[in-house]
């Protein structure tokens, strides 16, 4: 008899009609998930599948397999996880300033020129998460009302630094640069680390 799990815990589906395993998905998503929720994951016989739609043990009959296993998110739990990875990118951020600053020290001009526009890009996708962040934790309280102060005054701090280092790249200026990026950025995205995230992540517990 085939055992079919959700999140560890055995579900009941009728599989004597169906013959494989993607035949069976449809009936769940039908059957099992709720509202805002998508399957995340599927093991097979212990076998992890990477791919739902393109994978031939899904073809595989149902007869033959001793253990399904499946695993469902839903927006929430994402946007979590997605809030507990943010300081972890800003580390990253951080990694990749230092060795801009260290490329422009060397006078190594085209590689610090590549980081900038790495490291402007990455900025911009930041924020734009951090936004969408905040705004999804629809919370009406006094703990919305201060994240959202802090956002707004690191945001607004943030792009002009970004600004400001634009223009010292156009005029070559790298002192003004090295400055910007060692002291400016790095102390504004560590404010993102140790303030605003720790305020949005008390959001959840209200």
């Amino acid at each position: 008899m085939i055992l079919i799990q959700c999140n560890n815990k055995e579900i009941d589906i009728n599989t004597e009609s169906l013959r494989t395993v993607s035949e069976l998905i449809p009936s769940f998503k039908d059957n099992h998930l709720a509202q805002g929720e998508y399957l995340s994951s599927l093991a097979i016989n212990g076998e992890h599948i990477q791919n739902f739609n393109q994978n031939t043990i899904l073809n595989k009959p149902l007869s033959e397999i001793q253990h399904i296993e499946l695993r469902t998110s839903n927006s929430k739990s994402i946007l979590l996880e997605t809030i507990d990875d943010l300081p972890k990118y800003i580390d990253q951020l951080l990694g990749t300033i230092n060795l801009a600053v260290k490329f422009s020290e060397n006078d190594q001009y085209k590689l610090t020129e590549t980081l900038l526009l790495e490291i402007i890009g990455k900025i911009d996708a930041f924020i734009q998460l951090i936004s969408h962040i905040h705004q999804s934790l629809s919370v009406i309280s006094d703990e919305r009302l201060k994240s959202g102060q802090t956002i707004k005054q690191l945001e607004i701090h943030l792009l002009s630094v970004v600004k400001a280092i634009l223009v010292a790249q156009k005029r070559e200026d790298q002192v003004m640069l090295i400055d910007l990026l060692d002291y400016e950025l790095k102390d504004n995205l560590t404010q993102w680390k140790i303030v605003a995230i720790p305020q949005i992540k008390k959001l959840n517990t209200i």
